[in-house]
């Protein structure tokens, strides 16, 4: 529904903040990269269907230690992600 916050049945693995949100191709799916927490910085990226507010489901890998996420869904289907700041 439009202008209404649902809880997600499954939530992410860890909360973040300051992370990029990239809708797929199709539609059905955002792919949450990146960010921070309490903890420091998020270094994992996640996917969730937005329309039957099913699990989420983690990427392989690992994202680079950063903040400020942005990103772009380039031509080919592939995301383009970056991000500013460091550990240190």
């Amino acid at each position: 529904a439009f202008n209404t916050w649902t809880s997600m049945a499954t939530p992410l693995s860890s909360p973040r903040a300051q992370h990029a949100a990239q809708l797929l191709p199709g539609g059905n799916e955002v792919l949450v990269i990146g960010g921070v927490n309490r903890n420091g910085f998020v270094t994992s990226a996640e996917r969730f269907p937005v329309n039957d507010n099913g699990a989420t489901t983690p990427v392989a890998g690992t994202v680079p230690a950063a903040n400020v996420y942005t990103s772009v869904l380039l031509a080919d289907g592939d995301v383009l992600a970056m991000g500013d700041g460091s550990s240190t």
